[in-house]
């Protein structure tokens, strides 16, 4: 095993669990065009923000850099792919679109919804 995999797996085991790592949480990815699948995250959720006078949830989404564990930024679609989350949890779900990440590295993601709020 070498060190890349060793920080994958230490990524995967840790940071995403929920039962480890507050704010970790389950989130459903919807590929554009593709099938629906749950992925875990790390969601930071905002204060509500005005955007253009319109109320707008904000929240930073960290998700795993994989191909089946997360989104993979080398097959993502910012103009079509989305996200299903709470705002607040135990909240509504509604879906989100997901723009370019934010802040991006070889393990994870980074992105920032603004989106109706509950």
């Amino acid at each position: 095993m070498g060190i890349q995999d060793s920080v994958e797996t230490s990524i995967n085991r840790y940071f995403f669990d929920a039962d480890i790592m507050p704010g970790a949480e389950s989130i459903v990815y919807t590929p554009f065009g593709g099938t629906p699948r749950t992925i875990f995250a790390q969601v930071v959720r905002g204060e509500i923000e005005t955007v253009n006078g319109i109320n707008a949830a904000a929240m930073s989404v960290t998700v795993e850099n994989h191909a089946t564990r997360g989104i993979n930024l080398a097959t993502m679609n910012a103009s079509g792919d989305k996200v299903a989350i709470k705002y607040r949890p135990g909240g509504t779900t509604r879906e989100y679109k997901l723009m370019p990440p934010a802040d991006h590295d070889a393990y994870v993601l980074t992105f920032r919804i603004l989106g109706k709020g509950e």
